[in-house]
């Protein structure tokens, strides 16, 4: 599903970007608030981008969101901040492929992105 994919994207160029990388390697604690405030200026614009990505898959009938699709952007940029910031937040290096993951399985597509013949067991992580 290409929006977990955008989202995969975004955290392995926030990861290896030329100069956003080193930013954050240099200045952890301002590149967070950079990226992540709204005093920042970056966070609309990406939130922006994300929005663009959901409503353009909407349109092509590919994905129905279960949120507003505002709230369901914000949720999918937090989760992916969590792993490109993990150095910061838990010290454990960023991973891309989990950002994918999580956000497939936020939008109920994560079976498309597990290697074959692993699969989600039925009700696996419900309460």
């Amino acid at each position: 599903m290409r929006i977990a994919n955008v989202l995969g994207d975004f955290s392995s160029v926030s990861d290896r970007g030329t100069a956003f990388a080193p930013f954050v390697r240099r200045e952890p604690e301002r590149a967070f608030r950079v990226t992540t405030t709204r005093a920042g200026g970056v966070q609309h614009r990406i939130l922006e981008r994300i929005v663009a990505v959901i409503d353009a898959e909407v349109a092509a009938g590919r994905y129905v969101p279960e949120l507003p699709v505002d709230l369901l952007a914000y949720v999918l940029l937090r989760t992916a901040e969590a792993f490109v910031y993990s150095p910061i937040i838990t010290g454990e290096e960023p991973d891309s492929e989990k950002v994918r993951l999580s956000c497939a399985a936020l939008l109920g597509v994560a079976a498309h992105f597990l290697p074959a013949g692993v699969g989600v067991p039925a009700g696996a992580g419900r309460a």
